[in-house]
């Protein structure tokens, strides 16, 4: 049985964020999660530890036609099913949902296991970002949160004297 813990992240985030805050926050950290795997990088930003030699020189590797960088991506398909699991008052949780079709395929990933054991050593954790990302990340979504809230404050008042002048008759 998958641990839930091996597919699933949880980003802390703002409590004050609103549905469409979280939303954007999540795309942005899906996306970012990609971005980092396709270079090779891990949820730490570190590489991803190599292929082993045994590996390198299987039939399933040359038929894959994979190289020597690992970026998890034999098909796609793995990254391409990131989705938002929950988006809660003050969390995100990302990842796979309990059940899905790619959960063995991501947990030996996240822990090494591949079928086998977990072992540290040939761990791939990708799900999550460095600190220092997802607080970019943050900070993206709260200075569009501020711009945006400026647009709204400039068109009320522009709005709310249009409405005045016509009231007063002006």
């Amino acid at each position: 049985m998958v641990a839930k813990a091996n597919i699933q992240t949880i980003f802390n985030i703002p409590l004050s964020w609103d549905a469409s805050q979280r939303d954007y926050a999540a795309q942005l950290i899906i996306e970012k999660i990609q971005a980092n795997t396709t270079k090779g990088l891990d949820k730490n930003g570190d590489s991803f530890s190599k292929y082993s030699n045994e590996y390198k020189h299987s039939v399933d590797f040359h038929n894959a036609d994979k190289s020597n960088r690992v970026n998890l991506q034999l098909t796609g398909d793995m990254l391409n099913s990131i989705e938002v699991i929950q988006s809660l008052p003050g969390k995100l949780i990302i990842g796979y949902p309990t059940g899905s079709k790619m959960a063995g395929q991501v947990e030996g990933n996240q822990i090494g296991s591949y079928g086998h054991k977990p072992n540290e050593a040939h761990a791939r954790p990708f799900l999550g970002l460095p600190k220092e990302q997802l607080d970019l990340i943050i900070a993206k979504v709260n200075s569009l949160s501020v711009e945006q809230k400026t647009t709204n404050d400039f068109m009320n008042n522009i709005l709310n004297s249009l409405l005045g002048r016509v009231n007063s008759g002006n």
